[in-house]
């Protein structure tokens, strides 16, 4: 997973390798995927 950036009007890619910021990323879409699942389950 990649995303871009501009810094001083120059692209850079900014890789997300940390396997924390990946869960989080997977949970934070899997609670907007099943909201009530989630509230239900203390997530939000």
């Amino acid at each position: 997973m990649a995303y871009i950036t501009f810094i001083n009007g120059n692209p850079h890619i900014v890789r997300l390798v940390h396997s924390h910021t990946l869960n989080t990323l997977k949970r934070y879409r899997m609670d907007r995927s099943h909201l009530r699942a989630g509230a239900d389950a203390g997530g939000i």
